[in-house]
């Protein structure tokens, strides 16, 4: 938990560590009852903000890449157990991807490149989220995840 205030002085730059750093949410673990361990399941997650990789009991599911859309996964039969599962979701830091993707990008992109080192990162349209949250001329760069 991150308990300092990143509004105050140049704590925004302090904090500048948080998007360019791997970030795993893990589920409570839950149970599944048994008739239902055979059956087509779905998951649907409704808002990803950021690029992760979903995984349920360690097995991968697919990759969440738009902050703005669902993503719906298939459960592949024999999963799930009765008792215990993990639904983990491993966040990429967005800064690496935005800038890989720009990379292996073959063309320029125009105003894709900010100068102003931290206020705006550079590369933003390479990911599918919120524009505010790579900062803006009256506003911080909280570039977030979850």
């Amino acid at each position: 938990m991150i308990s300092r205030n990143p509004y105050y002085r140049y704590q925004e730059v302090d904090l500048s560590w948080v998007p360019q750093t791997c970030w795993v949410y893990e589920s409570q673990t839950f149970s599944v009852p048994a008739e239902q361990l055979n059956c087509p399941l779905h998951l649907r997650l409704k808002h990803v903000d950021s690029v992760a990789t979903i995984a349920l009991n360690g097995v991968i599911l697919g990759q969440a890449e738009n902050s703005h859309a669902s993503h719906d996964f298939v459960v592949p039969t024999g999963t799930l157990a009765s008792t215990t599962n993990t639904l983990t979701l491993t966040f990429s830091p967005v800064l690496t991807h935005v800038q890989q993707a720009s990379a292996a990008y073959p063309y320029p992109v125009p105003h894709t490149i900010n100068y102003n080192v931290w206020a705006e990162p550079s590369h933003r349209n390479f990911v599918r989220k919120a524009g505010s949250d790579f900062g803006w001329d009256w506003g911080p760069a909280f570039i977030n995840i979850g």
